[in-house]
């Protein structure tokens, strides 16, 4: 497994801007990359959920790889989802990423036809595991897998050797909590990404958090991690935070409610990937 240092703090998770007839916005795509370049953000996370990672054709899921790629300094940290169905089709989407020299993925448990015994979930990621160099970093998304890592077989993967970096999706503070904490003496470093309070992921010991407003919002949730163990700064900040967060988040639309501020905010045309209504 390749030695990658993937940097603490936030790191969102890039959406993908659309143009009108349903391709990959190439211009819009750059210009929200340099909007985070520009504020500061030490790492990117692309084809992620938000990045319609899952449901890009290969052909648009390589362009976004490829802009990002070229849009970036060299050696910068970019993160790239595989968010596949099965092994087999992860794997498809690794060898790809080998392809162009990416020497990071994140990844999910199978879903559809779902992986849910300890044994199944270690055969599908120890197969992704042995499958490349790359550094594998797991993704606890049970909203859409349907499927919920257990904390004990995130330890047990860590153990192996397979993996020291996890994001969680889940909203359940008591998981994050528990793989915080059980996984601190591992060296596991536990990033959340759904409603970020600062001063409790601080409390808690995570090593950072992938918010989705931090494409609209870069300069605010970095200033919130910053202020992270400074309550006197926080308790001015973490109610902006939850402002931006309720407002672009809460509900079940929050691609179109992100997308259309980015237009507002000069980056893309605020398009939705069919069958949505714009």
């Amino acid at each position: 497994m390749k030695n990658v240092t993937i940097p603490e703090g936030i790191i969102p998770p890039l959406l993908t801007p659309l143009t009108e007839d349903q391709q990959v916005d190439v211009e819009a795509l750059k210009k929200l990359i340099h909007k985070q370049l520009d504020a500061g953000i030490p790492a990117l996370f692309v084809c992620g959920t938000a990045g319609l990672g899952s449901v890009l054709t290969t052909k648009d899921y390589e362009t976004v790889i490829t802009t990002a790629l070229e849009a970036v300094p060299s050696g910068y940290p970019i993160l790239c989802g595989v968010l596949e169905s099965s092994t087999v089709r992860s794997i498809e989407r690794i060898r790809l990423l080998e392809s162009l020299h990416i020497n990071t993925f994140v990844t999910i448990t199978p879903y559809y036809l779902r992986a849910t015994e300890d044994d199944d979930l270690l055969r599908h990621f120890g197969t992704l595991r042995e499958s490349t160099e790359m550094e594998m970093v797991l993704y606890n998304m049970p909203g859409c897998t349907g499927v919920v890592i257990p904390p004990g077989l995130i330890f047990e993967m860590v153990k192996r050797g397979w993996t020291t970096i996890i994001k969680d999706s889940s909203g359940d503070n008591e998981y994050i909590e528990a793989v915080c904490k059980g996984g601190a003496e591992l060296g596991l470093k536990v990033y959340q990404g759904l409603a970020p309070n600062f001063g409790w992921l601080n409390k808690i010991g995570a090593a950072g958090c992938v918010p989705l407003p931090a494409n609209s919002h870069p300069e605010l949730f970095l200033s919130a991690w910053e202020a992270r163990d400074k309550s006197d700064q926080l308790k001015d900040i973490q109610p902006e935070i939850d402002t931006v967060w309720n407002s672009l988040i809460v509900g079940t639309d929050y691609l179109r409610r992100s997308l259309k501020l980015l237009a507002e905010q000069g980056i893309g045309s605020g398009t939705l990937m069919l069958p949505f209504i714009q």
